[in-house]
Protein backbone atom coordinates (compact mmCIF):
# COMPACT_ATOMS: atom_id res chain seq x y z
CA UNK A 1 0.00 0.00 0.00
CA UNK A 2 1.16 3.40 -1.23
CA UNK A 3 1.96 5.71 1.91
CA UNK A 4 -0.05 9.20 1.76
CA UNK A 5 3.11 11.32 -0.03
CA UNK A 6 3.13 8.87 -2.77
CA UNK A 7 -0.45 9.30 -3.10
CA UNK A 8 -0.08 13.28 -3.51
CA UNK A 9 3.31 12.41 -5.74
CA UNK A 10 1.08 10.70 -8.24
CA UNK A 11 -1.59 13.38 -8.18
CA UNK A 12 0.39 16.18 -9.00
CA UNK A 13 2.09 14.19 -11.65
CA UNK A 14 -1.09 13.42 -13.10
CA UNK A 15 -2.59 16.54 -12.70
CA UNK A 16 0.35 18.09 -14.36
CA UNK A 17 2.13 15.75 -16.76
CA UNK A 18 3.90 18.80 -18.75
CA UNK A 19 6.45 18.81 -16.27
CA UNK A 20 9.63 17.50 -16.86
CA UNK A 21 11.25 15.18 -14.78
CA UNK A 22 14.06 17.38 -13.65
CA UNK A 23 12.03 19.46 -12.73
CA UNK A 24 9.69 17.20 -10.45
CA UNK A 25 10.66 17.07 -6.86
CA UNK A 26 10.61 21.05 -6.69
CA UNK A 27 7.70 21.24 -8.75
CA UNK A 28 5.72 18.53 -6.61
CA UNK A 29 7.27 20.71 -3.08
CA UNK A 30 6.21 23.86 -4.49
CA UNK A 31 2.86 22.54 -5.21
CA UNK A 32 1.97 21.01 -2.05
CA UNK A 33 3.23 23.82 0.10
CA UNK A 34 0.39 25.52 -1.81
CA UNK A 35 -2.40 23.36 -1.00
CA UNK A 36 -4.93 24.47 1.50
CA UNK A 37 -6.33 22.22 4.62
CA UNK A 38 -9.48 21.22 2.33
CA UNK A 39 -7.35 20.40 -0.54
CA UNK A 40 -5.34 18.34 1.78
CA UNK A 41 -8.35 16.87 3.11
CA UNK A 42 -9.85 15.97 -0.16
CA UNK A 43 -6.88 14.04 -1.43
CA UNK A 44 -6.98 11.96 2.28
CA UNK A 45 -10.45 11.18 1.69
CA UNK A 46 -9.38 10.02 -1.75
CA UNK A 47 -6.21 8.08 -0.70
CA UNK A 48 -8.32 6.39 1.98
CA UNK A 49 -10.97 5.03 -0.48
CA UNK A 50 -7.97 4.08 -2.45
CA UNK A 51 -6.69 1.89 0.90
CA UNK A 52 -10.20 0.18 1.45
CA UNK A 53 -10.46 -0.58 -2.10
CA UNK A 54 -7.07 -2.52 -1.96
CA UNK A 55 -8.10 -4.36 1.28
CA UNK A 56 -11.32 -5.12 -0.46
CA UNK A 57 -9.21 -6.93 -3.20
CA UNK A 58 -6.69 -8.71 -1.22
CA UNK A 59 -9.71 -9.75 1.15
CA UNK A 60 -11.52 -10.72 -2.15
CA UNK A 61 -8.50 -13.11 -3.32
CA UNK A 62 -8.06 -14.53 0.23
CA UNK A 63 -11.55 -15.38 -0.38
CA UNK A 64 -11.36 -17.17 -3.74
CA UNK A 65 -8.10 -19.16 -1.93
CA UNK A 66 -10.03 -20.36 1.22
CA UNK A 67 -13.00 -21.52 -1.70
CA UNK A 68 -10.60 -23.43 -2.95
CA UNK A 69 -9.76 -25.51 0.08
CA UNK A 70 -6.24 -26.14 -0.29
CA UNK A 71 -5.00 -27.62 2.95
CA UNK A 72 -8.20 -26.13 4.87
CA UNK A 73 -10.50 -28.92 6.49
CA UNK A 74 -14.29 -28.04 6.00
CA UNK A 75 -14.47 -26.74 9.54
CA UNK A 76 -11.21 -24.20 8.71
CA UNK A 77 -12.80 -22.86 5.63
CA UNK A 78 -15.92 -21.98 6.83
CA UNK A 79 -15.10 -20.27 9.62
CA UNK A 80 -12.43 -18.68 7.45
CA UNK A 81 -14.76 -17.46 5.20
CA UNK A 82 -16.87 -16.25 8.07
CA UNK A 83 -14.21 -14.15 9.25
CA UNK A 84 -13.16 -12.76 6.34
CA UNK A 85 -16.67 -11.90 5.07
CA UNK A 86 -17.10 -9.99 8.40
CA UNK A 87 -13.83 -8.14 7.66
CA UNK A 88 -15.17 -7.06 4.29
CA UNK A 89 -18.72 -6.41 5.92
CA UNK A 90 -17.01 -3.73 8.29
CA UNK A 91 -14.94 -1.90 6.14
Amino acid sequence: MKKFGEFLQEKHFEENPQILDDDLSEAFEHWVSCLDILEVLDYGDKWGEEIIKDIKNKIDCEIDCIKSGNALTVFEQDIALKVAKNIKERI
